[in-house]
């Protein structure tokens, strides 16, 4: 079964490189096919027969980079953050290591999909003016970020409740 999953995941892993390249020009495209075959080989090639024995290490290596390729280098998009998530569970249910590293992943793309403004430069005005808008603009910032944190903690779920 392991050995399923391994293929599974180095497959997905392959398919984001691939899609790296698909808005290029032809031989940009046959190289991006051709790097992602290449994954998928050369990760079990590297894994020798701990790939088919029942480890997970190269399950959760290749979860995350499918992870992070599909959450941090390609365009966004709605299914590209789906299949970055699912791929980030995936880290997280496997191994402890998997677990950190979906973890830190998943803080990366919260960060990219709802990014972190700048302060804006209020004008000054009267006290009973700032008192408003200063609370709105908590409530924004606290949405904003309790966003972002479940933008962590939905997917890291089924890995924090199976950890150790």
């Amino acid at each position: 079964m392991t050995v399923l999953l391994n293929a599974c995941a180095l497959g997905l892993a392959g398919a984001g490189v691939a899609a790296v390249g698909s808005r290029g020009h032809q031989l940009t495209r046959m190289a991006a096919v051709a790097a992602g075959a290449a994954v998928c080989l050369v990760g079990f090639a590297v894994s020798g027969s701990f790939g088919i024995s029942g480890y997970a290490d190269l399950l959760y290596a290749a979860a995350a980079v499918g992870a992070v390729i599909w959450g941090l280098v390609l365009p966004r998009g709605t299914h590209m953050l789906v299949l970055a998530r699912i791929c980030a569970a995936m880290a997280s249910l496997t191994k402890n290591e998997g677990l950190t590293t979906a973890l830190v992943v998943l803080v990366l793309i919260a960060l990219r999909y709802r990014p972190v403004a700048p302060p804006r430069l209020w004008r000054r005005r009267a006290p009973s003016e700032n008192r408003r808008p200063a609370v709105a603009a908590a409530w924004r910032t606290a949405r904003r970020w309790s966003e972002r944190a479940a933008f962590v903690v939905v997917p890291a779920l089924p890995g924090l409740a199976w950890a150790d």
